[in-house]
């Protein structure tokens, strides 16, 4: 953060995005803060001359300005000083999407039973400061038009007095809150402060973390003389303090007790994430968004005015994905390069890109850019996120923030497209018999295969996996297609080219199909239940996260399935309507023909290949709109009923 920095001049974007303008009036620069995503390390600059502070009939200090990673220096000699960087935003703090110019805090710590109230909920974060030598600064923490809360500064887990057991400590604490290292009270003391809701802050002295006396030359007639140093702060704030959010204020003050313009940097508190990963069940084949199970449990919250209105849903899933492409069986073991293969297709097209592993990749990482013009000039650069239209295309520096640990809830399916939807209803490939049918469920939907890692990625995510339905069963009859009875009778080669899985469908072998499909569904769901019980225990008590079975059998039964009596089907089905074999009957079927076509037919020289008449009626074998709000009934079950409905935030 720059304390020291110009107003930004109007911009097209400038309304919107601009922290300046949201932080309040920034009068001529002269001490910076330096928050956000990156800092300097580095040591003393020898041999500068201490000068007495400025007459007090002389501008003083104004407000303080967010300022980016400086490449170079220029010191006291004139001579340009390369000066490594390191991340000047860390823990779990960054940049609101949901309001423009705000930070956002996430994932709580607590500060356990040394503490008055072993319930205390703390937020824990670095930032780093630039401010003009021969000053100190004084932070307050606000809340609306209320008194302002003054920090409490203490030493840290610094110094020879303190042992590498408090950095242990520190270490352990945030790793088993947030599932990562980072910032977190270190002994009784500061734990008993928290409880009692006293704000804390210190000068980190974490390994490569002491920064002091670089000079570098500024406008104005004083800081041109004195230079700047560089500290990066630790902020320790009781939730009662935090409240909804407020303004953390830094001030410079000089030797006689005077001081600068405050630099108010909003910071609100994050409000829920949810997520949705997986296959088509996942995604809502054929659901329209709100009808989605997963869109369900957010809108549910939203409700029930049990989340902030800066709570977030993202459904990343989509129909066809595979858990892995390959054999990797780590989510960190995927490259970037994999995960862009396809990843800009409608959910609705079929295919095995994004993996799932991919899917939770994307989910944990976020991309936000910065105009390199800015720090250091502006009072605080903007940070345009999640494809922002106003982001700058070029002259920019691009930053990555760690967005797994922010994942409260996520609604996950996944292995039936590592098997084969169509060879369970067909009885090919690895579902040619009952046994290789089991072989095949037993390896590929063990989430361990392939999602080993899954809550290291995510580890404060109650992550709910949805038990399968059952595509076909013995209800299941073409017939109810409304198709003339010839047509069902009689399935000509040339339909069955168009629509090969109706090989599976005809009376013939829709028992086989039945009983492959009831075996998918309870093996599956014992494979990942075993899996999801080993990887909780790898894991241990790391985050506050947990994978979850969510159990369907009582929602999709043997009397269900596709092309079931009406009065039974859960599924959405297939229709012979207005002279048309087969039509789809989802509500999205409209959202399909044009990415169908582009993915399956690009050239348009393939009229009516199979693959792209598939993907137009691809919500057939799916749950419905109504199946959809039952799944989501069943999900919220499992978090009620371990207390987690609403998440704690």
């Amino acid at each position: 953060m720059d304390l020291h920095s110009k107003q930004r001049p109007g911009a097209a974007c400038s309304s919107l995005h601009s922290l300046a303008m949201l932080i309040g009036r920034l009068c001529c620069p002269a001490f910076a803060l330096v928050c956000l995503s990156a800092m300097l390390p580095g040591g003393t600059t020898q041999g500068q001359p201490t000068l007495p502070p400025p007459e007090r009939s002389q501008p003083l200090f104004s407000t303080p300005a967010l300022m980016d990673r400086p490449r170079q220096l220029i010191i006291s000699n004139g001579v340009f000083s390369s000066i490594p960087t390191l991340p000047m935003l860390s823990g779990p703090i960054y940049p609101s999407s949901a309001f423009p110019g705000t930070f956002e805090v996430d994932a709580p710590l607590e500060t356990g039973p040394m503490a008055p109230n072993r319930e205390a909920r703390y937020f824990a974060f670095r930032l780093v400061f630039r401010y003009i030598q021969d000053t100190q600064i004084l932070f307050a923490w606000q809340v609306g038009e209320e008194p302002e809360i003054p920090f409490q500064v203490i030493t840290g887990p610094c110094g020879e007095a303190f042992t590498d057991e408090r950095w242990r400590t520190m270490a352990d604490a945030s790793i088993e809150w947030t599932g990562r290292g980072g910032p977190a009270a270190y002994d009784g003391f500061t734990r008993a402060l928290l409880g009692t809701g006293r704000p804390l802050t210190w000068a980190s002295c974490e390994p490569n973390d002491r920064v002091s006396n670089i000079q570098a030359p500024q406008q104005g007639p004083f800081t041109r003389q004195r230079g700047y140093q560089f500290r990066r702060f630790v902020f320790l704030i009781p939730d009662q303090v935090l409240q909804g959010g407020g303004r953390l204020l830094a001030r410079m003050q000089e030797r006689d007790g005077s001081l600068s313009e405050p630099a108010a940097v909003p910071v609100r508190r994050a409000g829920v994430s949810v997520g949705v990963i997986g296959d088509s069940v996942a995604w809502g084949q054929g659901v329209m968004e709100p009808q989605k199970a997963g869109f369900q449990i957010y809108l549910g919250l939203i409700n029930a005015r049990l989340i902030p209105s800066n709570s977030r849903y993202f459904n990343v899933a989509h129909s066809g994905a595979q858990i892995r492409i390959g054999n990797s069986n780590t989510i960190a073991d995927v490259t970037d390069e994999e995960c862009e293969r396809d990843a800009n297709l409608h959910g609705e097209v079929p295919r095995a890109r994004p993996s799932i592993q991919c899917q939770v990749r994307r989910l944990a990482q976020r991309s936000c850019r910065v105009a390199n013009n800015e720090p250091g000039t502006v009072a605080v650069p903007r940070f345009y996120c999640d494809n922002d239209s106003c982001a700058p295309t070029e002259d920019f520096t691009e930053y990555k923030f760690d967005e797994g640990l922010r994942w409260d809830i996520v609604v996950a399916t996944g292995c039936i497209n590592d098997i084969g939807a169509p060879d369970i209803v067909l009885g090919t490939n690895l579902a040619s018999s009952t046994g290789a049918l089991r072989d095949a469920v037993a390896d590929r939907c063990n989430l361990r295969n392939g999602l080993r890692d899954l809550r290291r990625w995510l580890p404060n995510a109650q992550i709910m996996f949805m038990q399968y339905h059952r595509p076909v069963t013995s209800n299941s009859d073409l017939r109810n297609t409304g198709c003339a009875s010839g047509f069902v009778q009689d399935l000509s080669e040339a339909v069955l080219q168009q629509f090969p899985i109706l090989r599976g469908m005809a009376a013939a072998t829709v028992n086989g199909a039945a009983t492959r499909s009831s075996v998918f569904q309870q093996r599956s769901f014992i494979a990942q239940t075993a899996a999801a019980e080993a990887m909780n225990t790898d894991f241990g008590d790391i985050g506050r996260g947990m994978i979850r079975m969510v159990d369907m059998s009582d929602l999709f039964t043997q009397v269900t399935g596709f092309m079931a009596p009406a009065n039974a089907t859960r599924l959405w089905p297939l229709a012979c309507t207005g002279g048309q074999v087969l039509l789809p009957m989802d509500t999205e079927r409209g959202s399909r023909p044009g990415p169908c076509s582009a993915f399956f037919n690009p050239d348009g020289d393939r009229p009516h290949n199979p693959a792209e008449e598939s993907c137009l009626r691809a919500s057939a074998f799916h749950p419905d709109a109504t199946a959809n709000t039952q799944m989501a009934v069943r999900i919220r079950r499992v978090l009620n009923n371990a207390g987690l409905f609403p998440p704690p935030f």
